[in-house]
């Protein structure tokens, strides 16, 4: 399943794996949060993910592939 969200990343279980793409940009401005949801309220509550791979260079892009712990 492919689902792209731009600047919003929502962490619904859609998959079994993340494929999470980080690129070196800095637009600047007001930037929304990085990701849907209510939140939580401490760091402690947040879902967590391991690497499946080894992050893998596409271009100037980084590619990680995550799954849920």
């Amino acid at each position: 399943v492919l689902r792209e969200h731009g600047a919003r990343l929502g962490l619904a279980a859609l998959g079994d794996e993340l494929h999470l793409y980080v690129a070196p940009l800095g637009l600047g401005g007001v930037a929304p949060a990085g990701a849907g949801g209510a939140g939580v309220a401490r760091l402690t509550a947040a879902p967590r993910f391991a690497h499946v791979a080894p992050p893998t260079p596409r271009g100037d892009d980084l590619l990680l592939r995550l799954r849920p712990r």
